[in-house]
């Protein structure tokens, strides 16, 4: 198994995209993000394009009216696409 390194973050989820690997300006893509009360998720993976997002269905909403077309509702069952 590979040796992982978790880090728990704290501040406000619009500044992920602040997040950097320590010692470097590198920008570092987190695999998953969950806050604590766990009203939503996040999960991606580096071999495919795409991030899943998971809660209310108030803020799933907000997200196709924010981002159109370019978002798709998935099910638990659903097979990730393999993109060129």
């Amino acid at each position: 198994m590979p040796n992982r390194k978790y880090f728990l973050l704290t501040g406000d989820s619009l500044s992920i995209d602040e997040l950097r690997y320590p010692g470097s300006g590198e920008w570092r893509n987190p695999d998953l993000v969950w806050p604590d009360d766990h009203a939503w998720f996040i999960g991606t993976d580096v071999d495919f394009w795409s991030l899943y997002v998971g809660g209310s269905l108030k803020m799933i909403q907000e997200i196709e009216s924010q981002f159109g077309g370019s978002c798709r509702r998935v099910n638990f069952s659903d097979k990730l696409v393999v993109e060129n």
